[in-house]
């Protein structure tokens, strides 16, 4: 049977800015607030609109419906339990028909690849409401879907639950890390310095390019911003591109193997050491570039800089209200500890056997959610399907 027969597509929309739109009583859900709740209920949303906005220009459904995300990305998906409206990156499903909502919120996290496969455009992927509408959908007597819901609702908190005891386990390894890094990195410390002390005279502390344009692809100049200091992330083939007029009057601000990058703004203190592979890019003003000195070994000065105290004192730096971040004069002046090179060996000594247990536990840990994501995902497809046995069901 096709979905519209059961449930009616009602589209969204986003209300213009005017201040009497906003921040009413009305939730108002884009597919950033179903991603973290995919195939949950959705109890609250990030933004809300007012009556007037919801009359202006956004649309919305009644307790009891659900709302499915069909643009960036599509097929999330979320129950409401009280009215709320929606952008035009998602649509909400309201009953025809007396149904267990609870069974079509499983049988659309089953029919998530189904959806995206549907999708269609050239600047953008998604799912038309047509598409929506004539989505195949199982329709078994009212008692059957409740049987199968209530039994996946037991069955999907089981393994909630085990992948959240496992996930809590993932971030307690992290708190052990970071615990081990305090302590050696400043156990034997005989003073603490400025940090532009520890850095190369001829290289010093700075950002790079203010405005680097749109992403000119293949034969530009890598850019490292703010979201790409993270692991794995500096690649020369991963990064953005600018033009190599633009990257010019920067030239001071580039990279090379072994630098620091540090971000400045968004996830402020977030460091990483630049690999070889990335030797030659530039960065932007949300980034800075740390060049240790000679002495200074630039793993042991990566963990230094993520150390409790030193990310404690970044936070005591950081200025802005709209728009947060750390100065270089601030960065410059952060305290961090001073060892010698033999010190920095011997600690790194203590580290990295320590950080390769931890990650080894990590990776072995995320295996199992992942296995247990998979499960989750394929009782969900057979119970809505009919194909694994439900208790209530059989008895």
């Amino acid at each position: 049977m096709q979905l519209r027969r059961v449930l009616r597509v009602v589209n969204g929309g986003t209300p213009s800015s005017d201040s009497e739109n906003w921040d009413g009583d009305v939730p108002w859900a884009t597919p950033v607030d179903l991603a973290p709740i995919n195939g949950g209920v959705l109890t609250e949303t990030v933004r809300t609109i007012t009556g007037a906005g919801l009359r202006a220009g956004s649309s919305a459904v009644r307790d009891g419906s659900l709302i499915v995300s069909t643009r960036a990305p599509i097929g999330y998906v979320a129950q409401v339990e009280r009215p709320t409206a929606f952008n035009q990156g998602c649509r909400g499903l309201v009953p025809l028909q007396p149904v267990d909502i609870r069974y079509f919120r499983y049988q659309f996290v089953a029919a998530g690849p189904t959806m995206q496969s549907r999708g269609q455009g050239s600047t953008f992927i998604e799912l038309s409401t047509e598409a929506l509408a004539s989505l195949p959908v199982h329709v078994p007597p009212f008692g059957i879907q409740s049987a199968i819901a209530d039994y996946l609702d037991r069955e999907t908190a089981r393994i909630n639950a085990l992948i959240a005891a496992r996930q809590k386990m993932v971030a307690l390894l992290e708190e052990r890390w970071q615990a081990v890094v305090d302590r050696v990195i400043w156990e034997d410390v005989w003073a603490v310095a400025p940090l532009k002390h520890l850095v190369d005279p001829w290289r010093p502390v700075m950002y790079g390019i203010v405005l680097p344009g749109p992403d000119v692809g293949n034969g530009g100049v890598a850019i490292v911003k703010g979201g790409d200091v993270a692991p794995g992330r500096l690649a020369w083939e991963a990064l953005c591109k600018t033009t190599r007029e633009i990257e010019a009057p920067f030239a001071r601000a580039r990279l090379r193997a072994d630098d620091l990058v540090i971000a400045i703004r968004g996830g402020i203190g977030d460091v990483e050491i630049v690999p070889e592979a990335a030797s030659g890019a530039n960065i932007t003003q949300d980034v800075a570039r740390i060049a240790p000195r000679v002495g200074v070994d630039p793993a042991w000065l990566r963990l230094a800089l993520r150390s409790s105290r030193v990310r404690a004192d970044i936070a005591q730096r950081v200025t802005g209200a709209t728009v947060r971040g750390l100065n270089i004069w601030e960065l410059d002046r952060l305290s961090v500890p001073v060892a010698t090179a033999a010190t920095q060996a011997e600690q790194m000594s203590k580290l990295l056997p320590e950080r390769r247990r931890i990650s080894d536990m990590s990776d072995r840990l995320a295996r199992q959610v992942d296995l247990l994501r998979e499960g989750r995902q394929s009782l969900i497809a057979a119970a809505v399907t009919g194909e694994v046995g439900v208790p209530e069901m059989t008895a």
